[in-house]
């Protein structure tokens, strides 16, 4: 009778960045979560830790003490954790939060209460997103998701 031959299987790295929750997307370091069959997009960040970082503050606050995290010895730090570049959002032109590129300048606006507030237009993405932020803290106080949390 012949003995079973064990074989070990390599650990695989989470992913290509190393990270659980961080993916590579053209040249920038993208945070996501999925929790309750809904994907989050945490921000995009030109620093592999701090989208890493940015990924474990998001799972203690969706998974509590059961979260998996990037860097489980400093999960008491992790929700305190604020990223040193700001939140990136890539999903439009700017990289910013309510800031898009339209017909020359950089046009700022959200929505709020259901309803189109526009913010202004602006020579810079980095002014307009600053006047986002000015207008998302009056409407929303603290409530506010703002470009550069502060």
């Amino acid at each position: 009778m012949r003995a079973k031959k064990v074989v070990k299987k390599a650990v695989k790295p989470m992913n290509k960045t190393g990270f659980r929750g961080v993916v590579e997307v053209t040249g920038k370091y993208e945070a996501r979560l999925t929790a309750k069959g809904k994907s989050y997009r945490l921000g995009s960040f030109h620093n592999v830790e701090v989208a890493a970082r940015m990924y474990d503050k998001a799972a203690i606050k969706h998974f509590g003490k059961e979260a998996k995290l990037n860097f489980p010895k400093q999960a008491k730090k992790a929700l305190e954790y604020k990223s040193p570049e700001g939140v990136n959002y890539k999903s439009n032109t700017s990289g910013y939060r309510g800031v898009e590129y339209a017909a020359g300048k950089w046009k700022a606006s959200m929505r709020h209460e259901g309803e189109f507030v526009y913010v202004g237009r602006f020579e810079s993405a980095e002014e307009a997103a600053e006047a986002y932020d000015i207008e998302a803290k009056k409407l929303k106080g603290s409530k506010a998701k703002l470009n550069y949390p502060a």
